[in-house]
């Protein structure tokens, strides 16, 4: 499975420039943290049970998406592709590094 991801990656790279691959890897990068904060405060109110906190964190989520365009469902759904090349351009990196 890690070969084939490292594969797709690699045709990724192939077929955008220099300049698209390095945006593209930017974006998923600051795509993938933003994700991360999402799942952190989720877990934080799971773990303090804030009164108001799924409130806050659901308008704060359903703000963001809006600004972006996009649906909080399509924003998750985001997150998940985002989190995946992330994983995906960590194992490329990590297997063209220097050994």
């Amino acid at each position: 499975m890690g070969l084939a991801l490292t594969l797709s990656t690699l045709t990724l790279a192939s077929e955008l420039d220099s300049s698209e691959f390095g945006q593209e890897i930017l974006a998923v990068g600051k795509m993938s943290g933003a994700c991360g904060i999402f799942k952190l405060q989720i877990e934080f109110q799971e773990n303090t049970l804030m009164p108001g906190g799924i409130e806050f964190i659901e308008r704060f989520w359903t703000t963001e998406a809006a600004r972006l365009g996009v649906s909080l469902q399509d924003y998750a759904k985001q997150c998940g592709e985002s989190v995946e090349a992330h994983k995906r351009f960590s194992a490329l990196f990590q297997s063209t590094g220097p050994k």
